[in-house]
């Protein structure tokens, strides 16, 4: 395969008989075992503090004003006791919590000392598993540094690693953008460059660094070694208000200069009808069945409550929360604005975008973003977030008569069917101009990335290998620059800040090289994000 001479891509081949679920059923048992255990030590010391306790009460050490009744409360069902009346029962119930308390601790104890070999079997981290390799890694080590970028490309990459470049990936929800945050993530963990992003709360901060990059490269007359891989999900910092802008300031300080350092903003848009319908299967469906007032009583109920859904959150990214957690738009000016205002305001923003694909393209859009920048192109994962609340309906349970759902849709978000068919039209032009040269480097890729697929279902998804982490101090002792494994040659000052802001913190971003030797654990579980 043409992605072996660029990354050493190794087959994945599971041990006989072998599951990925194996790890987490081994890790049930042993809990189950060991809640028996403790279930049956704690009835015996409840028994063998009823008779210590009768002598307690025999001897007055407890006074009558403190033997009141009780309320049932949780840590006296769990002793068995309600309404404990007298000195007596009141003594029973005190040695058993402090019995309680003593094992918790001692147990606890003991959980942190062997947290390591116990977590490590219960993932199924164990040293030398084939599952540890990732599909396209040579190995579980990690490179030790900035990756050298003197490879040989896969056939469909004809543009090398650049020097300098900053992509930015303005992910709307259900475009696919989950997908592209693991394909950055995993081009850090290989070294080849810094990813940022989720949120940019704390923007101010980290663009201030590349912009003081920029000036220094300007001023030396050469561009700093770095590829920023910027993940503009959503957040109180709007991509469009403060963030893009100051990108572009970037930029032309690297044009000015002459200096190659190109931005490159890339986005996706999707059939309005698909949105709608992959949005609420996501996010809605399952709150709107223990709510149906709220969230609409069905899919076209929800659907007239957010109008112009895709084109309202790809210009501010978070109306996608009022959409998912109270079913409807707040009424605010951006919902109030006349279509006109809101088609002249997302094509506004998009037309200043280097690459507008869609989601039916996403190959063809990766690569074009690797021909502008040099992004080195691997067999990705192809991302299918969990529906939330648990929902399991398909299409034709949401929309039984999908013809009468895309009418609906067609009168409820006018801006979005504009926004699919000036794009999506503008796209498949530039496609058809590319000639079917392109069309054939794009079978090679779609193909590498198909044959990995079912490796990938055996290996673990990006959560079990980053965990949530919200934003975080410079002083953290954790992100002192000793500590730190940067991806970029040139500002430790940038890897630090991009690490403490940005919402997940990763093995490979400290100094061990290996995610087996790694402190924080191998495949650390995830604590949110889809």
């Amino acid at each position: 395969m043409a992605a072996k001479s660029l990354f050493g891509w190794l087959g994945v081949d599971r041990e006989k008989g072998s599951k990925p679920s194996d790890g987490l059923e081994k890790m049930q048992e042993r809990r189950s075992k060991r809640l028996a255990q403790r279930r049956a030590a704690h009835e015996s010391a409840i028994n063998n503090s009823n008779s210590s306790a009768r002598r307690i009460g025999r001897r007055g050490q407890i006074s009558p004003q403190a033997a009141g009744p009780m309320k049932r409360n949780k840590r006296s069902r769990e002793a068995g006791i309600d309404r404990i009346k007298g000195p007596a029962k009141l003594a029973t119930h005190a040695l058993a919590m402090s019995s309680t308390r003593m094992r918790g601790q001692r147990a606890a104890m003991a959980d942190k000392k062997r947290f390591m070999g116990d977590y490590v079997n219960d993932i199924g981290c164990i040293p030398g598993r084939a599952e540890n390799v990732l599909p396209w890694a040579s190995d579980e080590n990690l490179v030790p540094g900035p990756a050298e970028r003197n490879a040989s490309l896969p056939a469909y990459q004809r543009t090398p690693p650049q020097r300098c470049a900053i992509i930015v990936d303005r992910h709307v929800h259900k475009n696919g953008g989950s997908t592209m945050r693991d394909f950055f993530l995993e081009l850090e963990r290989l070294g080849y460059g810094l990813y940022t992003g989720y949120s940019q709360m704390r923007w101010a901060e980290d663009g201030a660094v590349l912009s003081k990059l920029a000036m220094a490269a300007a001023k030396r007359g050469a561009a700093p070694r770095h590829l920023i891989m910027m993940e503009a999900h959503f957040g109180y910092v709007e991509f469009a208000d403060s963030v893009m802008p100051q990108l572009q300031s970037v930029e032309r300080i690297y044009q000015t200069a002459k200096i190659s350092c190109p931005l490159v903003l890339v986005t996706r848009v999707r059939e309005p009808l698909a949105y709608y319908i992959s949005f609420f299967k996501w996010g809605v469906a399952g709150r709107q069945a223990k709510d149906p007032k709220t969230f609409g009583h069905n899919f076209t109920g929800w659907a007239s409550q957010v109008p112009n859904l895709q084109s309202t959150i790809m210009t501010k990214g978070m109306m996608a929360m009022p959409a998912e957690y109270y079913g409807r738009f707040p009424n605010s000016a951006r919902v109030r604005m006349s279509n006109e205002q809101a088609w002249e305001q997302v094509s506004k923003l998009l037309d200043q975008f280097t690459l507008v694909g869609t989601v039916k393209r996403f190959d063809e859009t990766l690569l074009l973003a690797s021909d502008l920048t040099g992004l080195p192109l691997f067999p990705y994962k192809r991302n299918k977030p969990t529906n939330k609340m648990g929902f399991r309906g398909s299409t034709k349970s949401v929309c039984p008569d999908l013809d009468a759902c895309r009418e609906h849709v067609r009168r409820v978000a006018p801006v979005d069917h504009l926004m699919y068919d000036k794009y999506a039209s503008l796209f498949e032009a530039r496609l058809q101009t590319l000639g079917p040269e392109f069309a054939k480097r794009v079978s090679a890729f779609s193909a590498d990335v198909d044959a990995v697929a079912a490796k990938w279902q055996r290996a673990p998804r990006k959560q079990t290998i980053c965990r949530f982490h919200p934003e975080a101090s410079l002083s953290v002792p954790e992100l002192q620059t000793s500590n730190l494994r940067c991806p970029i040659h040139d500002s430790m000052e940038l890897c630090q800040r991009v690490y403490a802001h940005r919402l997940f913190e990763c093995p490979w971003q400290y100094r061990a090289n290996s995610t087996l030797s790694d402190p924080l654990g191998c495949w650390r579980k995830s604590s949110g994000f889809n």
